[in-house]
């Protein structure tokens, strides 16, 4: 690969966090409580702000969901110091601001590798590369399972990715040794160039 390669945090996996979060937020929640509705209108309209925020200020200097997850923070601790004082069950708020805290690290400990995904998504660019972990896992799971005939040990599975990867960088020519020019072509290497 020839140029600057920067590391992007996956939307994709930022949104499962998120989601996690809801759910445990959800659950969190006490359904006969009279301000049931209410209190899951605030946390969803701060959660979804959380989110906005990271979609399209992840990587400015201002970095707006800083202050819209501590707003979120501080609502969910509030709401455990109120559970806590009535004397009721604190594990699932436990468990909700748990999530939190999870969210909360992992977007710091990455923020260097956050973007504005909206501009970049707008501009064409991947947010995102589940599909294609997706599509590896499958093809090295259906070479590696001991049910198949045609198995590949873990050395050769190795080998055959570092193949693929230097046929991909332009430079497997300079490996083979061949003489003559030989045109290598793999079934989907527009797709796998693209990934890359």
């Amino acid at each position: 690969m020839n140029g600057r390669v920067e590391h992007r945090l996956d939307w994709f996996h930022l949104r499962r966090r998120i989601q996690w979060l809801w759910r445990s937020i959800y659950w969190a929640l006490n359904y006969v409580e009279p301000a049931f509705k209410e209190r899951l209108a605030r946390y969803r309209r701060n959660l979804r702000s959380v989110r906005w925020n990271v979609w399209h200020y992840g990587k400015s200097r201002h970095a707006r969901w800083i202050i819209t997850l501590s707003r979120l923070g501080a609502q969910l601790l509030s709401h455990r110091n109120e559970i806590d004082a009535a004397g009721d069950d604190l594990s699932k708020i436990e468990a909700a601001y748990k999530r939190f805290k999870e969210l909360e690290g992992y977007l710091y400990s990455n923020i260097r590798s956050l973007t504005d995904y909206g501009r970049t998504w707008r501009q064409g660019e991947r947010i995102a590369t589940a599909n294609i972990e997706s599509t590896v896992n499958q093809l090295v799971n259906q070479r590696m399972c001991k049910k198949r005939q045609m198995r590949w040990p873990r050395l050769g599975a190795q080998l055959m990715l570092h193949v693929r990867t230097a046929h991909l960088n332009g430079i497997l020519k300079r490996h083979c040794g061949l003489p003559q020019h030989v045109e290598w072509t793999w079934p989907n290497d527009n797709a796998f160039r693209q990934a890359a």
